[in-house]
């Protein structure tokens, strides 16, 4: 009788054990996402900041407020494209291209 209470003690802490790693791996990985996240979002930020100065910009060269020699709408545009293509979603995007060969 006492080597089945030593058994039954030896699994309970070795399944102890397996819960407090497992727990652990899945936390560390949760943080690895909510990481991961906050930095995808901070990327999105920027590329809509810049969608957003692209489009006023264009107002403004629109309106002879901004120099022809600082406003290369086209080059942004293709500099843009490339962050949209990785981080927009498909709506986004499709908007994006039809409106960069409407200016074209």
């Amino acid at each position: 009788m006492d080597w089945l209470g030593l058994i039954k003690d030896i699994l309970l802490l070795g399944l102890g054990f397996l819960v407090t790693i497992l727990t652990l791996r899945i936390q560390t990985q949760k943080d690895k996402i909510k990481s991961i996240e906050s930095q995808l979002s901070d990327k999105k930020y920027k590329m809509y900041h810049e969608v957003f100065a692209l489009i006023y910009d264009a107002f403004k060269r629109q309106k002879d407020i901004i120099d022809e020699k600082k406003f290369n709408i086209i080059e942004r545009g293709l500099d843009l494209k490339k962050d949209m293509v990785i981080y927009a979603p498909d709506n986004v995007l499709s908007k994006f291209f039809s409106w960069l060969e409407f200016i074209s």
